[in-house]
C-alpha cells in the first residue's frame, strides 16, 4: 500500500511542476506550449478542474472557441461547487 500512496505523491509532484511550467508559459504568451503543458499535467490529474479551465483559458487566446468551451464544460462538471465559480477570463 505505501507503494501506492508514494506513486500518487510522486505523480501530484510531477503534475504540479508541468502545470507551474504552462503557467508561466501562458504568462510569457506561449499559448500552444501552455496547452500542451495543461494537457500533460491533466494526465496526472484527470479530475482537476482547475487545469481544465487553465486549458481553455490558453485556448481562448488562441482563439480555439469550441475547444475551449468543452475545456469549460468539463471543469466546470468537476468543479464541486460551480455555482460560486467565479471567471477571470
Amino acid at each position: 500500500m505505501d507503494f501506492v500512496v508514494d506513486l500518487r505523491a510522486r505523480e501530484q509532484r510531477i503534475a504540479a511542476r508541468i502545470s507551474a511550467d504552462a503557467d508561466e508559459r501562458f504568462l510569457n504568451g506561449e499559448y500552444r506550449r501552455a496547452q500542451t503543458g495543461y494537457r500533460k499535467a491533466g494526465l496526472y490529474r484527470p479530475r482537476d478542474w482547475s487545469l481544465k479551465l487553465d486549458l481553455a483559458h490558453a485556448l481562448l487566446a488562441e482563439g480555439d472557441y469550441d475547444y475551449a468551451a468543452y475545456a469549460v464544460r468539463r471543469g466546470l462538471d468537476l468543479h464541486p461547487e460551480p455555482v460560486g465559480l467565479q471567471a477571470d477570463l
